[in-house]
């Protein structure tokens, strides 16, 4: 373990860290379990500049250097909760949460991406058979993990969307009786932890023809023909 920053040049933070991993073990190749070393060989400003720029330069498309790997991870899990939009909320600011009418009871809350995921991460769909208009509130939070609390004052609400366009296409194709739409939201979590909504997109099936019946069809013609 190498230590870097200003904070490990104090003798006091030098020390609690020493302590730590201390108790720790790792095993060698060999199979052998050893001690932890806690070793400070690098001056730890000029390290930490020097990675950021190397990094700085692996994205950049102006320069060629050596590869240097960097993995990070998302610091908490990140939820979606979904529920219909009223009349009253399409007209609401960001954020802001108005009590639903009676027809507004649907409601779906459902994990994308656990805490640690590597970033950037793979993107997610939820996919649902809906025929309203939805409000989509993206924000902090995994459903059963109690650990996944937020630093004071930090709010858990990331973004608002209101994705609308649904219940007129539901209407629309009423009277041809293909169902109720599947709605697809497709979300992405980037390389900087940023988290969007990349697509929504609503869709009826339509009924499949009968390719056999077209297929008999032409032969008995060519048969007649002969």
């Amino acid at each position: 373990v190498e230590l870097l920053g200003g904070s490990v040049r104090m003798p006091k933070v030098k020390a609690l860290l020493d302590d730590y991993f201390s108790k720790a073990t790792t095993t060698n190749e060999a199979g052998t379990t050893e001690k932890v070393e806690v070793g400070q060989h690098l001056n730890g400003d000029e390290a930490m500049a020097l990675g950021a720029a190397f990094r700085a330069a692996n994205l950049s498309t102006s320069f060629r250097v050596r590869k240097v790997g960097m993995w990070d991870s998302a610091s908490f899990g990140v939820e979606v909760e979904l529920e219909n939009l009223s009349v009253e909320k399409k007209s609401g600011w960001f954020g802001k949460k108005k009590e639903a009418s009676e027809g507004d009871s649907w409601h779906k809350k459902t994990p994308l991406w656990h805490k640690k995921t590597l970033l950037p991460a793979k993107s997610k769909t939820v996919a649902i058979v809906h025929d309203q208009d939805i409000e989509c509130r993206i924000q902090y939070g995994e459903a059963g993990d109690s650990k996944n609390s937020l630093p004071e004052g930090t709010e858990s609400l990331l973004a608002v969307y209101n994705i609308t366009g649904i219940a007129d296409f539901a209407e629309e194709h009423k009277s041809k009786d293909l169902g109720t739409p599947k709605v697809h939201l497709s979300f992405a979590l980037d390389a900087s932890g940023v988290v969007s909504l990349t697509k929504a997109e609503a869709t009826l099936d339509l009924p499949v023809e009968p390719e056999e019946e077209e297929e008999e069809e032409k032969k008995e013609e060519e048969e007649e023909k002969k």
